[in-house]
C-alpha cells in the first residue's frame, strides 16, 4: 500500500467546478456535429443522384419492369410445359410465340370494331363537351 501524502498546505484550496444547467445545454460534441452534418449531405447528395439517374432511366426501368412482370405471367405456363418434358427455354418460345399469334388474332378479330369505336368516340367528343358544359351550367348556375 502507497503511504498516504498529506496535502499541500501552501497552495490554496481548489474551489470546485459549478456547471450551471444552461451550460450543460450549450456543450456540443464537434466530432458528433462533424459526423452529423457530413451525414446529411451524404444523404443530400445521395437523394440528388439517385433523383438524377432514375430520371435519365426511367423508361429503361419501365421496359426492365414490363420485361419482370411478362417473366411473372409467362412462368407457370413454362413450368406447366416444363412438365412434359419441353426445355425451359423451348418452353418459354413457345409461349412468346403463343402470345404474339393470340395478340394477332384478337387485332384481326376485333381491329375493325376498335377502330369503329375509337373514331365514333372521337367524332362525338366535341358534342359530349357540349353536353358536359350545359349540365355544369344548369347545375350550378355557371356560365362557361
Amino acid at each position: 500500500m502507497a503511504p498516504m501524502v498529506p496535502p499541500d498546505s501552501s497552495a490554496p484550496p481548489a474551489e470546485p467546478t459549478v456547471i450551471t444547467p444552461a451550460a450543460q445545454h450549450a456543450r456540443l460534441d464537434m466530432d458528433w456535429v462533424r459526423r452529423a452534418a457530413v451525414t446529411v449531405l451524404l444523404l443530400v447528395v445521395g437523394l440528388w443522384i439517385g433523383a438524377w439517374m432514375f430520371g435519365r432511366l426511367g423508361s429503361f426501368l419501365f421496359l426492365l419492369l414490363l420485361a419482370w412482370l411478362m417473366g411473372i405471367a409467362m412462368d407457370p405456363i413454362v413450368n406447366w410445359l416444363g412438365k412434359f418434358k419441353i426445355k425451359r427455354a423451348q418452353a418459354t418460345l413457345l409461349v412468346m410465340f403463343l402470345g404474339f399469334v393470340g395478340t394477332v388474332v384478337f387485332f384481326a378479330a376485333f381491329g375493325s370494331l376498335l377502330v369503329d369505336q375509337l373514331v365514333q368516340l372521337i367524332s362525338s367528343t366535341p358534342k359530349s363537351m357540349d353536353e358536359a358544359v350545359n349540365w355544369a351550367n344548369q347545375s350550378f348556375g355557371l356560365h362557361l
